[in-house]
């Protein structure tokens, strides 16, 4: 800072200003925000964030009522509330460096992608720029998402759901019409774990009528049917991410289901350099979106 300097007061004061740095603003949301050069005036004791300079870092700030609400790309990162004629931001803490950030000054590639994409790994979308189906990006080394630190987080063991889903026999019949007629091929076997949903006379006499075979796993062992289970775990994780991302409810969670079951369909995974879209349907995917 050069010596002498000052800022400019409403009141036409001036006062001094001792240092210029980066500050770490973190939302709410768990979204953070870095500022730079943001000065160091002592003589003021509220925080003050320049409103104009978010928007020109390319941030938007929709104000109603008494809200305000901030994003960036479409997506959310915090909001904050009218007091004392200004609006405070509701923020949680200040962090350190070390900490992945959304950085106001630079437009990140990776991070433009990586929300839409339902917070899939970096590797899987370096696979997707390298088959051009994504713009080239380059990330920070040992950067991480807050969101995805968080929604990969696993709960303590819990009693299962109560509520079952009492229509696995009518999905399988649909699947079966669908890619018997699509792919023109049959299903001869279909795996499953004890559950009770698939323990029902309608099931064992429908996989007899069409000659499919019904294997079970054996009790009270998941990773028998392991590719399920890790497709399960994979998309609970893309899930929290979305909402945590988008600050929604769980209300909106089988919304997020679909979208992140769309997104897989739409990725190599680590086995094959094809998509399953492009396996089931015979042409590359579009990203577009």
């Amino acid at each position: 800072v050069a010596r002498g300097s000052t800022v400019l007061l409403g009141n036409r004061s001036h006062a001094s200003v001792h240092g210029v740095g980066t500050v770490d603003m973190k939302f709410t949301s768990g979204k953070i925000v870095q500022l730079k050069n943001v000065q160091h005036v002592p003589s003021i004791d509220r925080n003050l964030v320049s409103g104009s300079r978010l928007t020109r870092d390319g941030f938007k700030l929709v104000f109603e009522s008494n809200k305000v609400v901030m994003s960036k790309h479409g997506y959310f990162i915090g909001k904050g509330y009218e007091c004392g004629g200004l609006f405070r931001f509701s923020l949680s803490d200040f962090c350190n460096k070390s900490m992945n950030h959304i950085c106001g000054s630079v437009d990140d590639e990776a991070n433009v992608w990586h929300s839409p994409l339902c917070h899939i790994n970096f590797g899987l979308m370096s696979r997707l720029s390298s088959m051009c189906l994504i713009p080239k990006f380059s990330i920070v080394k040992g950067s991480k998402c807050h969101s995805c630190v968080q929604s990969k987080q696993p709960r303590k063991p819990h009693k299962s759901a109560e509520e079952r889903n009492l229509a696995p026999l009518e999905l399988l019949k649909i699947y079966k019409a669908e890619v018997e007629n699509q792919l023109d091929r049959k299903i001869k076997r279909l795996r499953s774990d004890r559950g009770g949903e698939f323990f029902s006379n309608e099931f064992d006499l429908f996989c007899v009528e069409h000659g499919i075979i019904h294997e079970r796993t054996p009790p009270y062992s998941p990773e028998s049917n392991g590719i399920a289970e890790r497709k399960n775990r994979t998309l609970t994780d893309l899930v929290n991410a979305m909402l945590d991302t988008a600050g929604l409810p769980k209300a909106w969670l089988g919304e997020a289901l679909l979208t992140s079951n769309q997104v897989l369909n739409r990725v190599p995974n680590r086995n094959k350099d094809k998509t399953p879209y492009e396996i089931w349907i015979g042409r590359k995917p579009s990203l577009s979106y």
